[in-house]
């Protein structure tokens, strides 16, 4: 056997993807220079078909081209009609006359985007004609991790400017975790059997695998040089580029035989997994079954092998062990048994460590493991590990679990070895009962003091208890004032479930605003205020105002509006008022303090005057008006005289605005439907006496 160390197998950037079937041949290849004349139109390169031209050489004549620079560019077509990327170089045909080449005058670069001529980063002490070993310092730090594409040009002193010399790199992604997983590692010795199809390397999903140790098996090849070639696949299923070596077969070896070929992990847990690789060469039977088998910790594989994994195949492959619970020691080895043909393969060199498992941990859960929805339950796994694996996937020595179910736990020590799952423990979740909604008889905000507030706890659920915050445990509570509410329910298991809360809010009892007096009369008043809200009721009282005040006179009523009888003619009179209310209890409640209403003064007793003297006479015309105020006619009534009278109605300037003619009619109307609202005076002028009235139209 002949061992190859050391053969890198890691993912390369991800720029050429493959697929797992064979390549396909190569049918043309075609060149051209300068001017890309299209897709098989440009100069035919005689070769034969096949998948690789590696080492084919072209011959291109370029005596027909002018001295100066030029770019060639060179294609191939397979035999699935696909065409290559060009593959293109620029070179320099020199002038063979003898003329100096003119001297640079400015080098200048750019990355991805090309910001013009002239306008690219310069590049700094450029002098002469020639600058092949220049190094020129590229700065990619603020780059993003990806494909870049870098060009390079050059001007002479003539003004004139080269062709862009660019190349394609790769800044890599430095932070790891973003790196895919490599999932398969696979070899072939000389010829390629396509994509996936090579023989599988034993590895564990990781994202670089810098050291692999295989061992492959080379009996029955022929001597003379050979090639064994890696290729690497992850899990975006891109393949790297294959990384080819050669060795020499001094002697062949006859076969059949088998090879422990690799080993995903020289340091293995006892109770934990390793995959095997083997080789076989060249062919064994149908029904063959390849076995592992694991030696003692001496190295030794006894009279009676351990076998940890099996595998009905008769190609080469990985085979998925499980190492025994009661292993551990430094000294392992590993080797691989068939049945048919019946041979077992050399002991790996490399000696493998395993390292003991971890007892078993236990669960303490921190109360009853049977509750309701919507608690908790902590369950705690014991000490000991520096890590754990829940079968809820949590990674934390105690979980707190909201859901019904069975939970167990694994330990992992500091050798990252995983304990026996733990015994479960089943949590059980019972239902809660529907959410209770408060609804009430009345509105709740601004309750008047009379009204009572009924709230009724209303749940879809059957079989409930009530439990409100007032103590109350009936389904409906009466409630007397402020206060938020919240009512519970619970269900035959003892689940329970809130209720928002509802807040009731009650009013006092207001205060009368907006006050109206109108006078009527010189010994009546009618006296108004605005409604309050939730009064039953108003008390209102009078007085003459006086120096010291006098003790008002008081009276009750329902409505808004009263006429005071029995007030003394051109009186100033105070009044004030306050509404009464009663609570859900039957006390009265009143506003506090009382309203105050505008003072009014009452109208004068009606003037009479003698029509010579002007003097007031001894009252024998009497006269009356009626109504005082009024909205629409008035009607003045005369008595005591059979005189003729003649009435006439004018403003408080004295302007004259109706008058009737002289009458023996003992009630005359004016027409004060038409005036507008104020005050007016009317005179009743007789033959001997004149009476005045005061006259209020609303």
């Amino acid at each position: 056997m002949q061992k190859l160390k050391n053969i890198l197998a890691c993912g390369v950037g991800l720029l050429l993807l493959y697929t797992a079937q064979a390549q396909p041949k190569i049918l043309r290849v075609e060149y051209y220079v300068d001017t890309d004349p299209g897709y098989g139109k440009a100069k035919a390169v005689s070769i034969t078909a096949g998948n690789n031209i590696s080492n084919k050489k072209i011959d291109i004549k370029i005596d027909t081209l002018k001295a100066g620079l030029h770019i060639i560019g060179i294609r191939a077509k397979d035999s699935l009609g696909a065409w290559s990327l060009d593959n293109t170089w620029l070179f320099l045909k020199p002038d063979t006359a003898s003329k100096p080449l003119p001297n640079l005058a400015q080098v200048e670069y750019y990355v991805d985007i090309d910001p013009g001529y002239g306008k690219a980063k310069a590049v700094s002490n450029i002098s002469g004609n020639n600058i092949s070993n220049r190094n020129i310092n590229i700065k990619i730090d603020t780059l993003k991790a990806g494909l870049h594409i870098i060009g390079i040009r050059a001007k002479d002193s003539l003004g004139a400017w080269s062709l862009d010399n660019t190349w394609l790199f790769l800044k890599p992604d430095t932070i790891a975790s973003n790196a895919p997983n490599i999932t398969r590692i696979e070899y072939y010795i000389d010829k390629d059997p396509g994509y996936g199809n090579g023989i599988e390397v034993a590895i564990d999903q990781a994202k670089n695998y810098p050291n692999v140790n295989l061992f492959v098996n080379v009996s029955t090849l022929k001597t003379g040089k050979h090639k064994i070639a890696l290729r690497s696949k992850d899990n975006n299923g891109s393949w790297s580029l294959d990384n080819v070596d050669s060795f020499t077969v001094s002697t062949v070896i006859p076969g059949p035989s088998i090879t422990a070929a690799s080993i995903s992990s020289k340091i293995i847990c006892a109770g934990g997994t390793v995959k095997v690789g083997y080789q076989k060469q060249p062919i064994f039977n149908t029904g063959n079954v390849f076995s592992v088998q694991i030696s003692d910790s001496l190295g030794n594989f006894g009279a009676i092998p351990i076998e940890i994994g099996h595998k009905t195949d008769t190609a080469s492959g990985v085979i998925n062990c499980t190492i025994p619970p009661g292993l551990h020691g430094s000294n392992f080895k590993i080797r691989i048994k068939s049945t048919t043909p019946q041979l077992i393969s050399a002991n790996t060199i490399d000696s493998i460590k395993i390292n003991g498992q971890p007892p078993k941990p236990t669960i303490t859960p921190a109360g009853p493991l049977t509750t309701c929805n919507g608690k908790i339950v902590s369950l705690t796994a014991s000490g000991g590990y520096t890590s754990y694996t829940w079968s809820n996937d949590f990674t934390t020595q105690q979980i707190k679990v909201t859901t019904t179910g069975k939970y167990s736990v694994v330990g992992i020590d500091s050798n990252s070895c995983s304990s026996p799952a733990s015994d479960s423990v089943s949590v059980t979740f019972k239902p809660l009962p529907a959410k209770p909604v408060i609804k009430s008889n009345i509105p709740v905000t601004n309750v008047c003091p009379k009204d009572s507030v009924i709230l009724t706890a209303d749940s879809t659920s059957n079989g409930v208890t009530y439990k409100w915050n007032t103590g109350d445990t009936t389904k409906s509570i009466t409630v007397k004032g402020d206060g938020n509410f919240i009512v519970t329910v619970s269900n035959a298991s003892g689940c329970a479930n809130k209720s928002d809360t509802t807040k009731v809010t009650y009013q006092g009892c207001g205060k009368p605003t907006t006050f109206a007096p109108t006078a009527i009369t010189s010994t009546k008043e009618k006296i108004s205020w605005s409604a309050v809200p939730c009064a039953l009721g108003y008390q209102y009282e009078w007085r003459i105002k006086t120096t010291p005040p006098v003790p008002y006179t008081t009276n009750r009523q329902g409505g808004t509006a009263t006429t005071l009888t029995g007030l003394l003619p051109g009186t100033t009179y105070q009044w004030r008022v306050i509404a009464g209310c009663k609570n859900n209890t039957g006390d009265t409640i009143n506003s506090a303090p009382y309203s105050v209403g505008a003072e009014f003064t009452t109208l004068a007793a009606a003037i009479v005057t003698n029509n010579s003297t002007g003097a007031a006479t001894a009252n024998i015309l009497k006269a009356s008006l009626s109504p005082n105020p009024t909205t629409g006619n008035a009607t003045v009534y005369i008595s005591n005289t059979s005189e003729k009278v003649q009435l006439r109605v004018t403003d408080i300037s004295g302007k004259v605005l109706w008058q009737s003619g002289q009458t023996v009619s003992r009630s005359i109307t004016i027409p004060s439907q038409g005036f507008a609202a104020g005050t007016y005076i009317v005179m009743v002028k007789g033959e001997k006496e004149s009476v005045t009235l005061k006259m209020v139209k609303e």
